[in-house]
């Protein structure tokens, strides 16, 4: 089994169990630049706004009780997803 249909039965069974929503959020929308976290990308191109800090990104995460970030690369983008969102928690744009 491939991790990632691995990870998509286990999402699942999560929200037949739980009756909630998954949200998938997609990274690295350019190809002219690293985007190693679904925050932002390594390099912003200043006239690519989708590799900018996804400020209402972050808004809507703010709204939620609890975070569950998965993906397929917890060494990689799942732990710099994680580490954008604590450094822009506590931050109002």
């Amino acid at each position: 089994m491939q991790i990632g249909s691995a990870l998509d039965k286990e999402l699942q069974n999560w929200a037949g169990e739980t009756m909630n929503n998954i949200e998938y959020i997609l990274k690295g929308k350019s190809c002219l630049t690293e985007m190693y976290n679904a925050i932002e990308a390594e390099v912003p191109i200043p006239s690519d706004p989708s590799t900018h800090t996804d400020w209402g990104l972050l808004h809507h995460l703010k709204k939620a009780d609890q975070l569950l970030v998965c993906g397929q690369a917890k060494s990689h983008c799942v732990n710099y997803t994680v580490k954008a969102i604590m450094q822009y928690w506590n931050v109002d744009e």
